[in-house]
């Protein structure tokens, strides 16, 4: 009903969405012809707007509030921008070049040479004439020598600019209010906007949307639009499943730990079906689909709502607003998160396939299991933009027809389909279509934080431990990061939530197979658990020990038949060799760094782990789940054991990354909680080292509200 109430009322509702922004994306576009409004394009490359301009061959920001640039990792680096017709074009670099060498580089343009220049003294600043441009897309190339030149910025235009490190003269999808409307950011100084157009302000950057044809976007707009966002979210990950979850039992634990499941299942039926009937997944059929299926079991029976803890729901409240935040207003458009989570929504969708190009070579993709694809496609059908990202679909329909999948070479770069998968890339960083994205994960990163003080609390045998345990998990840096973007932490810390909730004696049901399932269907790291309760369950555990396993295989056997059915040769590689194989060969294993390799050693990987989380938290947290093996509660055991099990595992994977050390923040928390002391003198010290947990994660979070750059992992978010 929320969802519905508020459709009626956001500024753009579900069922004009496609038609108002296709639209707007015309008229905005058409300004960015005009040479009138944009005498020249140009690019702060010490910046992170523009990233769908950036081609092959650049490295990540670099340098300090004086003056950031990106250096060259290839021998060709490429830019890719739009322009009028210019009769005669200039193009003006500013760069810093090496101390003592003087970087040589030539400017090709579409192909063609356009001239050179040499890069000399401490401030280098050039112009260089280019020719005539047509009106449309460009690419423009510079070959550098040597490698690691930085640049600063680029402008091409009617005349020299400067200074050219600036962004104008393009066109932008960004926030305005939740969702993201195209924008056109005009280089000419100070012109008047078209009749309607509404002025943006972001980051320095003043630009027009809505061109007077859709509506403006104010403060209780966007809180509707919140609203509305979330509870599609919900409606898809939980509350689908829920009426079917209370016919199959009466405790509110083992309902809240199968609903995801079933709410994937009832999604699934609802896509399935209306192919069946040929109709498209607009957000109308969807959201009715989804009500009378998720509604059909209230009409057995009713059930008062369940009220919810005080310790349970504040912390689950705070993170949903922190993370909502994050979401929209702080983490920005991650490639190898969002873009890996929405590109398959349209083909899933419409074809209920995982039709996309990647940049392994593959037209399908099969890194990860399904289901956290399966909600996302399902959110962008609800908020009716299921075809804003069906470029991805498109670009995987062509590249498979240039033939069947073959396995690329392990020496092969670039990639097969790598020119497909540029051009993706560029449309995901013009329009990166975040909130649709990122929704679900907001309210499963959430709803976790609840669950969690729930656990806590029962584990410690106090409300108050509990709360405060869950806001050590809701101010961690990296779950207010990894939770708001379109990545497989939120849905796997609420899986793991989930089956712990399960494992409350020492032989569990089927619901915790039933949860171990939604694990292993979410991201294969949710073995974990279903592995750690093989290991630490008690000793009168009897099959009730392998119960969790047996549940995370049989998802793993529906991942693979449906992959196999797909494509055998792909999903084997993709997931089986790519995903699994490779990372757990032990083909690096070493504790000392290693310039040669991009990813940190184990012992760097535990330093950044520790300046990340807080080296009280990281020990505590070690001390609790040794501490946690020896206990009699079958939650403590497992959770202690999962941290353990954990911590080796991803020590010893070749892709050592911090986002695989924070699945093991939600046991450990749990851990520390089970060893919350008895006596009231203990307990008070316990709190106050929370408490010093609690500050040191706002105190290291707080600067990313400001400067995203300002807590970046050695590796990718």
């Amino acid at each position: 009903m929320l969802w519905l109430t508020t459709a009626l009322l956001v500024p753009v509702p579900p069922w004009k969405a496609a038609a108002l922004l296709a639209r707007e994306e015309a008229e905005a576009r058409r300004l960015a012809m005009d040479p009138r409004l944009v005498p020249f394009w140009s690019i702060d490359l010490g910046g992170t707007v523009q990233q769908q301009a950036l081609g092959p061959g650049w490295g990540p920001v670099q340098g300090d509030a004086g003056r950031r640039y990106r250096r060259t990792l290839l021998s060709s680096v490429e830019l890719r921008f739009s322009s009028p017709s210019w009769p005669a074009a200039l193009l003006t670099v500013i760069g810093a070049p090496l101390d003592g060498q003087t970087p040589r580089v030539s400017v090709i343009l579409d192909g063609q040479p356009r001239g050179a220049f040499d890069m000399a003294g401490a401030d280098f600043v050039t112009s260089l004439p280019i020719g005539p441009l047509d009106a449309g897309r460009h690419h423009l190339t510079f070959e550098v020598t040597p490698l690691g030149t930085p640049f600063t910025g680029v402008a091409v235009g009617t005349g020299p600019l400067s200074p050219p490190a600036r962004n104008s003269g393009f066109v932008q999808w960004l926030p305005v209010g939740m969702d993201e409307r195209p924008a056109f950011f005009p280089s000419a100084s100070s012109p008047a906007p078209p009749a309607g157009s509404e002025v943006v302000t972001r980051g320095g950057l003043r630009g027009w949307y809505g061109f007077g044809i859709g509506p403006r976007v104010g403060p209780a707009s966007t809180f509707l639009e919140a609203a509305h966002g979330l509870a599609g979210a919900a409606l898809i990950a939980i509350l689908t499943g829920l009426g079917y979850a209370a016919l199959l039992a009466t405790s509110w634990t083992v309902r809240l730990a199968v609903a995801p499941l079933l709410s994937f299942a009832s999604l699934v039926f609802v896509l399935v079906t209306l192919r069946v009937v040929g109709v498209d997944p607009a957000p109308g059929p969807v959201a009715l689909g989804l009500v009378l299926v998720g509604g059909l079991p209230f009409l057995r029976a009713r059930e008062e709502p369940a009220l919810v803890a005080w310790h349970a729901l504040a912390p689950a409240v705070l993170a949903l607003v922190a993370l909502t935040i994050f979401a929209t207003r702080v983490v920005p458009p991650l490639d190898d998160q969002d873009l890996e989570v929405q590109a398959t929504a349209h083909a899933l969708a419409h074809h209920g396939a995982p039709r996309t190009v990647t940049d392994r070579g593959t037209y399908d993709f099969f890194a990860h299991p399904p289901l956290l694809h399966v909600w996302v496609a399902g959110s962008f059908a609800l908020s009716g933009r299921l075809d804003r990202v069906g470029d991805a679909d498109r670009l995987g329909q062509e590249a498979a027809s240039r033939g069947p999948f073959a396995e690329p070479r392990a020496d092969e770069y670039p990639p097969p389909y790598y020119d497909l998968w540029q051009r993706l890339l560029e449309r995901f960083f013009t329009e990166p279509e975040l909130w649709t994205t990122r929704r679900v994960n907001v309210v499963l990163a959430a709803v976790a934080v609840g669950w969690l003080a729930a656990l806590a609390a029962a584990l410690a045998v106090s409300a108050v431990a509990g709360a405060a345990v869950a806001l050590v998990l809701a101010t961690f840096p990296e779950f207010l990061v990894r939770g708001a973007y379109g990545g497989y932490f939120a849905v796997a810390t609420l899986a793991a939530v989930a089956l712990v909730a399960t494992l409350d004696r020492a032989r569990p049901g089927w619901a915790a197979a039933a949860a171990a399932a939604f694990a292993s269907l979410s991201e294969q790291k949710g073995l974990l658990l279903p592995a750690a309760w093989l290991v630490a369950a008690p000793v009168g555990a009897g099959f009730g020990r392998f119960v969790p396993g047996l549940g995370a295989a049989a998802g793993l056997v529906a991942f693979a038949t449906w992959g196999l059915a797909i494509d055998a040769p792909a999903f084997v590689y993709d997931f089986v060799k790519v995903h699994v194989v490779r990372r757990l060969a032990l083909g690096d294993v070493r504790f000392a760094h290693d310039a040669r390799i991009w990813y940190p050693s184990i012992t760097e990987l535990w330093a950044e782990f520790a300046a990340r989380y807080g080296l009280v938290f990281t020990l505590s947290a070690a001390a609790a789940s040794s501490w946690a093996l020896r206990s009699a509660a079958p939650r403590a055991r497992v959770c202690g054991a999962a941290v353990l099990l954990g911590a080796i595992v991803f020590s010893l994977t070749d892709w050592r990354q911090t986002k695989h050390l924070s699945l093991l923040a939600a046991p450990a928390l749990l851990a520390l909680a089970a060893a919350f002391p008895r006596t009231r003198r203990a307990r008070l010290v316990y709190l106050v080292l929370i408490a010093v947990m609690i500050a040191s994660n706002v105190a290291t979070a707080w600067p990313l509200l400001r400067d995203f750059s300002s807590l970046a992992p050695s590796t990718i978010w």
